[in-house]
């Protein structure tokens, strides 16, 4: 393609309309692999919630056994009295039992999206870029934690994560 007007010279204008449709292109594709890179981390982040649910229903757990222990030791009399502590009770023992039965159910769907990611991640190539990814979708460690522990700086480890969720294939 030639730059040049109909009189035979450079044509500034040819140039940076050429220079303006390559940058645009460039964006575009940057776009479009920022798009792909949001919906791995979303799917790596996968067992990071799952993992916060299960402590949500552990926090939940303790609240109900600090509860149960609390309640208060029924005495014994001839006297009748009304039920309603002994069912609040069993009702907390009921719930209680839900939450323990909720945390095992979402303790086997971590293990299963843990193995699938780490699977996952076993089959990049760059086992830096693997690193990385371990590190913080599986360890659930901090951009810093990794920084320090891999001897590199944060805009290295960042760059270094772009690299490996380009390389990231689910599952």
């Amino acid at each position: 393609m030639q730059n040049k007007n109909g009189e035979g010279y450079k044509d500034p204008t040819a140039a940076k309309a050429i220079r303006s449709a390559v940058r645009q292109e460039r964006e575009a594709e940057r776009r479009q692999r920022r798009a792909r890179n949001e919906v791995k981390k979303e799917y790596l982040r996968q067992y990071r919630n799952i993992m916060l649910h299960i402590k949500d229903l552990r926090d939940q757990e303790r609240s109900l056994r600090e509860v149960t222990m609390s309640a208060p030791i029924q005495q014994l009399s001839d006297m009748p009295k009304g039920s309603t502590s002994k069912s609040d009770l069993s009702d907390i023992m009921i719930k209680y039992e839900r939450v323990q039965a909720k945390i095992q159910d979402k303790m086997c769907e971590a293990l299963e999206k843990r193995l699938e990611i780490e699977d996952a991640i076993l089959d990049i190539s760059d086992p830096k870029a693997a690193a990385v990814l371990r590190m913080r979708y599986i360890e659930l460690k901090k951009w810093e934690e990794i920084a320090s522990r891999l001897g590199y700086s944060l805009k290295q480890i960042h760059r270094i994560h772009g690299k490996g969720l380009d390389l990231f294939q689910k599952k």
